[in-house]
């Protein structure tokens, strides 16, 4: 059966490109790429290893459908440091992305600063690494905007190290933007 489906390559890295055109055609980006918890994806993000791919009869008799789960960024709430929850600021993500490690900025980078945070309660029955992150994404959340969160965590380091750093998030941060178009 021809299904019109469309494919599209790139021959490098091809995240932010990958995003744009998800967005351009509202629909979720499929893929287990942990980069794509990060970007601004208007439809979310299907991980692949959570999908049946095998197409399921509608009850109706009138087509099939595939069945999975949807992350998206906008349905999210973090524990707050001032008791109960918040919702995620999804134009946050890049700056945590950046300061938990990625491909751009190494994990060691930030290491001593996120040793600084403390671990909320709610976090005590979780893994190490599982505490570790939602401690920093939920500090980051805490903050009004990236400049905010970045001053805070740029105190934290020799003053001669600061202009360094502050650049090496920048880069980083810019990976993450989507909005060009296709």
């Amino acid at each position: 059966h021809n299904r019109n489906i469309k494919i599209v390559v790139c021959e490098s890295e091809a995240d932010a490109e990958a995003a744009a055109l998800a967005n351009s055609l509202n629909c979720p980006v499929v893929s287990n790429d942990s980069d794509f918890f990060v970007f601004p994806l208007k439809a979310g993000l299907i991980l692949s290893y959570k999908c049946d791919f095998s197409p399921k009869q509608q009850r109706n008799g009138n087509g099939h459908y595939l069945s999975a789960q949807i992350f998206n960024q906008n349905y999210i709430s973090l524990p707050s440091s001032r008791g109960g929850s918040k919702p995620l600021k999804p134009t946050m993500m890049p700056l945590f992305a950046t300061i938990a490690g990625n491909d751009t900025v190494p994990q060691e980078t930030f290491e001593s600063f996120v040793k600084t945070l403390r671990f909320l309660p709610s976090f005590n029955m979780m893994r190490f690494q599982a505490k570790r992150l939602l401690t920093l994404l939920s500090w980051i959340n805490e903050h009004p905007n990236y400049e905010a969160a970045i001053e805070r965590i740029l105190t934290q380091f020799p003053a001669y190290q600061r202009e360094a750093l502050q650049n090496k998030i920048t880069l980083s941060i810019e990976q993450y933007d989507v909005s060009s178009t296709w």
